[in-house]
């Protein structure tokens, strides 16, 4: 869930980045971000754990 979190994240921000033509560093930008939120995700799902 971790990494499909952060690969999400990135291809959302590489999206974002080929629309405007900065893909690499919103794409960099969107690792950055989606690894904190990949961990919140993997702790609200084993919270009970």
């Amino acid at each position: 869930m971790l990494v499909a979190t952060t690969l999400l994240c990135a291809g959302i921000g590489a999206g974002i980045g080929a629309l405007i033509g900065a893909t690499l560093p919103l794409a960099v930008a969107g690792l950055l971000v989606g690894f904190p939120v990949g961990i919140a995700v993997v702790r609200v799902r084993y919270r009970d754990l």
